[in-house]
């Protein structure tokens, strides 16, 4: 959930901002890490990243 998706982001990147929208399942996250790392953070968590 929410929760689970932030921890994965902050473990890729602490000072990441991350806004959950339960609703519509979206992620928006401003980070300083390449796209990537972050996806594959993500997905590490067990989370499909769509775009």
């Amino acid at each position: 959930c929410a929760s689970a998706v932030t921890k994965a982001v902050k473990r890729a990147d602490p000072a990441a901002e991350v806004a959950v929208d339960l609703p519509t399942g979206r992620v928006s996250v401003e980070t300083a890490q390449p796209r990537d790392r972050i996806v594959e953070a993500i997905e590490g968590a067990g989370y499909e990243v769509a775009a």
